[in-house]
């Protein structure tokens, strides 16, 4: 094989050794913790120099910051003390981490503390792969949420939009992880911070009191821990120079509305999804069901395996967050089949290039990605019982199974109409996660918006065939799931039956109305892959069935989710950019109140859906956001007219 070896570009894994059982790292030559006391270090230095206890009282929501995640210790010290005072409210920690432990080692520093051994597993068992970016995990049936940012710290923090009630300061030592303890570091902790925000740390250096005091914070020093003389803590008291956010002004997430009770416009995963994170944060969410025999969330069996790009886009770092949240949403609701891994046969000589590149460039470690004798291995993919997963989100979520024709703006909220102008309940909010039927629903609803002969926000019709085959018919082939362009689900039960999902085509339409299912054409494509891949023929009376569905895609094939925008106002804001791309938008331009949008999930809908639904929930309580804010505008339902704004100039 010819070709370049590919440079890994996610974070180094942390090269340790241990000293009287306490992890050192070796770029640093400084103990992960106190060798007097790791734990004990956490709860007087952290938990009670930034006055958590206190504070967190009969809070909603209370948020913590944190540079270097280390071992996990200072956020489990946080849990536990959660735990033990019995908070209502949710506790939600945010924290960087440049250079991930590996399992081993974090365990090994986990065993010397047992009264944590609960919350650790809890927490190493769902830890992501090592990969750049933002990973959210939630705990206690999501009363407590981590935020885990790998990367840089302070670049890290310039993609986060939240803020904090109070900030622990960890990691190495200034005088010898000097990179981490920054100007532009403490310029992101003050644009994060509010009045009152606390912050806490182990170091009393100089230059870290100088340098917080200089972007607003009242410094002080305390005593310190164990043989260290003095730490420092203090209070944000008002922004100096506050730094600038990443995101564009078009983008930024809109005032969050008091009303709790909100519409979803949707019963697939999106909608499905959506119901549970509203509820985790006391939201009243009802489902409209708009189903549809097209509808692709009804598919039998769904397949988690991210969708590997060898750049380093933001993108890349999305498809790696989704999947692995995903993946943990479908272990909390156990639907994954038995036979759990996806294998990527190569179908040529540079199939097998790329898969060599892609297991060098994510360089995950085998628990997650490794290359084996057939192909590139996913051991914690594979494939889902759909249904089961959707029937556990939407547990003891109201349900109106009614079809939405449009929705009007009222004085208090929105009010959703069904067929001939039927008014079927009045919301708060209104979210529209309706697949492929949420463009009609826009159009009627006057909220699309038409510049010649394009509408925004653009949606694209995609239809796909399915053929499910008895599993007894595939016999010689793995029994993990298979993707090689097309796929080969492993056997999971449909209506008392062992099956595997062979497919899929992949046909545009113009229209939702053009769409034909079950196609015979269909199904003899995707067999004949079968034997082109395999060399496996399966007979017809082995076919129980053909299942067929819409997808909707957008131009850019990157999901739609956010506030709906007032189009006019944005074409407004953003027409400077017509004459230079670089221009600022006049304004920040308006959305529409208490309205967003879920859709253009395309093929990867159970994948997408849980991290997107996670995201949009957050953006309407007032959370920190999961997302990156390149992320948030890549995916924000205005870019395409932005996009088509800026080409004006070209």
């Amino acid at each position: 094989m010819n070709s370049k070896p590919s440079q890994r570009t996610g974070p180094r894994a942390a090269q340790i050794t241990w000293r009287d059982g306490v992890p050192i790292a070796d770029n640093f030559d400084d103990p992960y913790y106190s060798l007097a006391g790791g734990l004990e270090e956490s709860r007087f230095v952290f938990l009670q120099g930034a006055n958590i206890v206190e504070r967190a009282v009969s809070r909603q929501r209370f948020v913590i910051g944190e540079t270097g995640f280390g071992t996990g210790l200072n956020f489990l010290a946080t849990w536990m003390e959660w735990r033990k005072r019995q908070h209502t409210g949710r506790l939600i920690f945010v924290s960087t981490e440049a250079h991930p432990l590996v399992p081993s080692d974090m365990e090994k520093a986990h065993d010397a503390f047992p009264e944590i051994h609960e919350l650790a597993l809890k927490l190493r068992d769902a830890l992501p792969p090592p990969s750049d970016g933002f990973h959210v995990r939630n705990f206690d049936n999501g009363q407590v949420s981590l935020l885990l940012l790998i990367g840089d710290a302070s670049r890290m923090f310039s993609k986060l939009d939240a803020s904090i009630d109070a900030w622990f300061l960890d990691g190495f030592a200034p005088a010898k992880n000097p990179e981490m303890w920054s100007e532009s570091l403490f310029q992101q902790i003050a644009r994060l911070s509010k009045p009152g925000s606390t912050l806490a740390t182990f170091t009393a250096a100089g230059f870290v009191r100088r340098g917080l005091a200089e972007v607003g914070f009242e410094m002080r020093k305390t005593p310190g821990y164990a043989r260290k003389r003095e730490r420092l803590v203090g209070e944000f008291v008002e922004h100096q120079t506050p730094a600038a956010s990443q995101k564009p002004k078009w983008a930024v997430r809109p005032a969050c509305i008091k009303g709790k009770r909100i519409g979803i416009i949707g019963g697939g995963i999106a909608g499905a999804a959506l119901s549970t994170e509203l509820k985790t944060r006391g939201f009243e969410p009802t489902i409209i069901s708009t189903h549809h025999p097209q509808g692709c969330s009804d598919i039998p069996a769904a397949i988690l395996a991210p969708r590997f790009v060898l750049d380093n886009s933001p993108e890349r770092g999305f498809f790696s967050s989704a999947f692995s949240f995903a993946i943990e949403s479908a272990r909390d609701y156990d639907v994954f089949s038995s036979d759990l891994g996806v294998i990527y046969p190569p179908k040529s000589e540079a199939d097998a290039i790329r898969h060599c590149r892609i297991e060098q460039t994510y360089d995950w470690g085998q628990r997650w990605l490794s290359l084996e004798e057939n192909g590139l291995s996913l051991p914690k993919g594979g494939t889902v019982n759909s249904a089961k997963w959707l029937a556990g989100l939407t547990k003891d979520t109201p349900i109106i199974n009614k079809s939405v024709n449009r929705i009007e703006e009222t004085a208090c909220g929105w009010l959703v109409l069904g067929d001939d102008g039927e008014e079927i309940a009045d919301y708060d909010q209104v979210i529209i996660a309706a697949g492929a039927h949420s463009p009609s629903i826009l159009r009627n609803s006057g909220l699309d918006y038409s510049v010649n002969s394009a509408v925004f926000p653009e949606t694209r019709f995609v239809g796909g065939q399915i053929e499910l085959v008895v599993t007894e018919a595939l016999a010689k082939l793995d029994s993990r799931t298979h993707s090689f362009g097309n796929y080969v689900s492993a056997s999971v039960n449909v209506e008392g039956e062992a099956v595997r999902s062979i497919g899929t085509t992949f046909d545009k339409y113009k229209n939702l109305q053009d769409f034909i299912a079950n196609s015979p054409e269909s199904r003899s494509l995707i067999l004949d892959e079968l034997i082109d891949q395999f060399g496996l023929k399966v007979s017809k009376e082995d076919c129980l069935q053909s299942w067929s569905g819409v997808r909707a895609t957008t131009p850019d094939h990157l999901p739609y989710v956010g506030p709906i925008p007032q189009w006019t106002d944005l074409a407004k804001a953003c027409a400077p950019m017509s004459v230079d791309a670089n221009k600022e938008p006049m304004h920040t331009p308006a959305a529409e109140n208490g309205l967003y949008i879920l859709t253009g999930l395309g093929s990867k809908g159970f994948q997408y859906g849980p991290l997107l639904a996670n995201y949009l929930a957050a953006l309407i309580a007032g959370d920190p956001l999961p997302l990156p804010v390149d992320v948030i505008a890549k995916l924000h339902p205005g870019r395409g007219l932005v996009k088509h704004i800026v080409r004006q100039n070209k």
